[in-house]
């Protein structure tokens, strides 16, 4: 009974490679991989511009609250800002630069690019993944806050 077991196991082990990849398929160059990367940001942003046409009552809810929200903090936004003047001289310079020369677009981006681009030439596919979630989100978010600043400039 051993015998046949043995040799069931390797005739069956001819068959059993479901673990490695096929030699057809090859790895993607990193030019390959960098355009489906992009395809991917594009999908992400479109997505979340288009999904609040699948929103429910409830998330409707949820975003009038956010909006009220905001709302207030945009009227309080001076009142916030006199108050902060009282500690803001006690903030060490080193703190005040860092926010003041990394704190924008420029620096989200820089930072999102490099760990996007090191994950994809040390052929990283979490840090490359990461790095194209970093990506699409400082896109929306970008986007977002421009619609934003350019519909309420005008109110």
């Amino acid at each position: 009974m051993n015998k046949v077991l043995i040799v069931f196991l390797l005739f069956c082990s001819n068959f059993m490679n479901g673990q490695t990849t096929p030699e057809s398929f090859g790895e993607q160059t990193i030019w390959q991989t960098f355009k489906y990367d992009m395809g991917s940001v594009g999908r992400s942003v479109g997505y979340a511009f288009t999904r609040p046409t699948k929103w429910k009552e409830k998330q409707w809810i949820d975003f009038a609250g956010i909006v009220a929200g905001t709302a207030l903090l945009t009227l309080a936004d001076d009142e916030i800002d006199h108050w902060s003047d009282g500690f803001r001289s006690a903030i060490p310079n080193n703190v005040l630069h860092f926010g003041g020369k990394t704190a924008n677009p420029e620096g989200n981006y820089s930072l999102s690019g490099a760990v996007y681009f090191t994950g994809l030439f040390i052929k990283n596919e979490k840090l490359r993944r990461t790095g194209v979630l970093m990506l699409a989100s400082s896109i929306t978010g970008g986007s977002f806050t421009a619609s934003n600043r350019a519909c309420f400039r005008k109110i």
